[in-house]
């Protein structure tokens, strides 16, 4: 794979371009099937067993969790095209997710003076994914009073990092070879959304604790849990979320944090009651353009783990659910009798002019960005590598989905808050 002098790599990906595997995994898939390991059934009280003998830990706090577990583990049971892959990955990421959440509830209830952090008016970007919510989570991370989630923290939160050791911490190491694992799987991953081990991290990571999150959507396509998650009650799972801050912030104190999920939109009401003061950033773009980006990006994610995937129907549950999404958040908002509870933001100011865009989103919430931080970004920008790993093609087309029929889903978005078509029907 080459690349220009200005950086630029002209190769092509898609999503088709994952599900890398190599000949001892192939074996793996095939014997796993020979003996039915990839048909073994999820049962959510062996697994709970088993993160309790991990960690040593029973407390698994309020039961409200089981709703979520129970609907994956049914999920991925009736899925029928799983590989054995998907069979120890799917039971390792529930069990991790278990383990973390024990852990979590062990520190809390042993260090009781953490329930004495104020998570002060945190920077919050939601929307639709591939609208830049990811740029602006990194440009708040520059600010020298913000702080955010690291990929590495979130996926092992306990114990909490220190100051000292925030950036050697042998999790960081970890988490990397994780990574750099799951990019052999998905060889097209990093040309579609590349980040690191201390890299910022979405929220999703966090509320996997409640199994309130999309990521275990990537080991079976489970359709019955999308739908669940759109509309399910999410105040236990951001209790869960702010007792984690709390936790970091004990260890690492900042005065705000910078967060990012576009799944805030799905909860956005039980968001606001668990962060009331919350400095909400709508992230918007031409969902023409970012809905066929993300089902790119979660199709890739799929791959490796299935030997089948009904693309259309697949693009069309994942195009509801950000649909369901947008709805909720769109309904929300109009009905707010102060409009200034958001800032609204849009990709192609956030692409073009980076600083002016975080110069007006701070300045809607009354405050600036000092000298430092606006030299950082434009340091970061200029630093940043350009097209370094290839071009991301996707289309409408390769998944069967209409733009007129599109285009009237979202009509009552784009036209509300004047999002451009950069889809031209």
């Amino acid at each position: 794979m080459s690349a220009t002098s200005n950086n630029l790599n002209t190769k092509v990906w898609t999503w088709r371009d994952s599900g890398n595997h190599g000949p001892l995994l192939k074996i793996f898939n095939f014997a796993s099937d020979i003996v039915g390991y990839s048909r073994k059934r999820f049962v959510a009280e062996q697994l709970m067993e088993q993160a309790a003998d991990k960690s040593g830990l029973s407390d698994f706090g309020d039961p409200g969790f089981r709703e979520g577990l129970d609907l994956i583990c049914r999920c991925y049971n009736e899925d029928f095209y799983k590989t054995g892959l998907a069979q120890l990955a799917g039971r390792a990421m529930l069990t991790a997710a278990l383990v973390n959440r024990l852990q979590v509830i062990d520190w809390y209830k042993k260090h009781p003076e953490v329930q004495n952090e104020i998570i002060d008016r945190p920077w919050v970007i939601t929307g639709l994914p591939r609208t830049g919510t990811t740029l602006g989570s990194y440009l708040f991370d520059l600010d020298a009073r913000v702080r955010s989630p690291l990929v590495w923290e979130a996926e092992f939160p306990i114990p909490p990092a220190q100051i000292a050791s925030r950036h050697s911490d042998e999790r960081i190491a970890r988490s990397a070879k994780n990574l750099d694992q799951f990019r052999k799987l998905v060889p097209p991953l990093n040309a579609i959304h590349p980040f690191e081990a201390n890299h910022p991290q979405e929220c999703l990571m966090i509320t996997q604790m409640d199994f309130q999150a999309l990521g275990f959507h990537s080991i079976a396509f489970a359709e019955d849990y999308l739908k669940w998650y759109a509309v399910s009650d999410k105040h236990a799972a951001y209790r869960t979320h702010k007792q984690v801050l709390q936790i970091w912030q004990a260890a690492i104190p900042t005065l705000h944090w910078g967060l990012k999920t576009p799944m805030h939109m799905h909860g956005i009401v039980d968001f606001i009651d668990t962060y009331p003061d919350a400095r909400m950033i709508w992230s918007h773009r031409d969902p023409l353009v970012a809905v066929p980006s993300v089902i790119s990006l979660q199709l890739a994610f799929l791959k490796p783990f299935t030997r089948h995937i009904d693309v259309p129907a697949a693009a069309r549950a994942i195009n509801q659910f950000w649909l369901t999404g947008i709805q909720r958040m769109t309904a929300y908002e109009k009905a707010q009798p102060n409009r200034d509870w958001c800032c609204h933001s849009y990709y192609r100011d956030m692409i073009s002019d980076p600083v002016e865009s975080m110069r007006s989103i701070y300045r809607h919430f009354g405050d600036e960005i000092d000298a430092l931080h606006e030299r950082k970004i434009k340091t970061w920008v200029d630093q940043r590598p350009k097209n370094v790993f290839g071009i991301h093609q996707y289309s409408l087309e390769d998944f069967g989905l209409d733009a007129k029929t599109m285009r009237e889903q979202y009509a009552e978005y784009t036209e509300s808050y004047n999002v451009p078509h950069e889809h031209k029907i």
